[in-house]
């Protein structure tokens, strides 16, 4: 989301999402059920269509060559899954969000997948005060 969020919102910057896990490498984009997939539902109703971005995963040189590294996830994921290189890169950051994987029904998934799709918003827009 971040990324779809940060490139439509400027076009003096430019962002890359990349992921850690690697199970999701195994799907070609990001969207696994493209139909009804929360993430992208709650990213249409910002006119975002993020169906079709491919995942890439992160490296060393993607982290080495990057002006910023955003992680979003929990704290307790970030210090037990995040490869040392990331956690240790002077341009790391950290935006703690809610994980919504896991959540039965669809109503809930849509309500959290807002919430941090807002949440996104509000913090990517804050970045992008900063850097100018």
């Amino acid at each position: 989301m971040a990324e779809f969020i940060f490139n439509n919102i400027t076009k003096k910057n430019h962002a890359d999402s990349v992921g850690v896990y690697t199970y999701y490498y195994l799907k070609k984009y990001h969207a696994r059920m493209p139909q009804g997939d929360p993430t992208i539902i709650v990213m249409k109703e910002l006119g975002i269509d993020v169906s079709k971005k491919p995942i890439k995963q992160v490296s060393k040189s993607i982290v080495r060559n990057s002006d910023i590294i955003i992680v979003i996830m929990t704290k307790g994921r970030a210090d037990k899954d995040l490869p040392s290189y990331i956690k240790k890169s002077r341009n790391f950051r950290l935006w703690i969000m809610e994980d919504i994987n896991g959540t039965l029904n669809l109503d809930s998934q849509l309500k959290g997948h807002r919430e941090n799709r807002d949440k996104i918003l509000f913090l990517v827009k804050k970045l992008i005060k900063e850097i100018g």
